[in-house]
């Protein structure tokens, strides 16, 4: 699974490091993916595309999310991995009330956002300090087991997987 690091298990919360390879952290998260149990995973692999990239298992009936980077590709239409589009559904505002995910709607979109915690020198030599990026949330429900995602296909970042049991609906 890891070109760049260990991959490790944290809890989502503000400053935590999203990779085990990079300096980067949740900067902006929604309040339902707070204490989330995701992988710490190397964004060295963000060009893997091996199509059962990351498995892990899950214990209860879970909520997926995959973290994943709005910068894609610069195509039009984005050109997102078929493991994305076609295991998991966007999640927007909108979609919130017909789900069993406490939604934050205060926000247009579900994103989470997130920063390098140092300063560093850009491509083009420019001096960056702070600089916040947003990730689309995708979520699917699935039953205790084995779970598979796809790699990433070289997009700019890897994606963030998180986990969390899934909330009955009425509660």
């Amino acid at each position: 699974l890891s070109l760049g690091c260990s991959p490790e298990v944290g809890r989502i919360a503000l400053h935590e490091k999203l990779y085990c390879d990079r300096d980067f952290v949740f900067s902006k998260i929604p309040t339902f993916l707070v204490g989330a149990a995701y992988i710490r995973a190397s964004n060295t692999d963000k060009f893997a595309a091996h199509p059962e990239f990351m498995c892990f298992n899950v214990s209860t009936e879970s909520n997926i999310f995959v973290m994943y980077n709005q910068q894609r590709t610069g195509t039009d239409p984005p050109n997102l991995p078929t493991w994305l589009t076609s295991q998991f559904e966007l999640l927007e505002p909108d979609a919130c009330a017909d789900s069993n995910i406490p939604c934050d709607t205060s926000s247009m979109a579900q994103t989470i956002e997130y920063r390098d915690s140092r300063s560093f020198e850009s491509y083009r030599g420019t001096r960056m300090l702070g600089v916040s990026i947003d990730k689309d949330i995708w979520t699917a429900q699935v039953g205790p087991g084995k779970v598979c995602i796809g790699g990433n296909h070289g997009v700019r970042d890897n994606f963030v997987v998180a986990a969390a049991p899934r909330i009955p609906v009425g509660s």
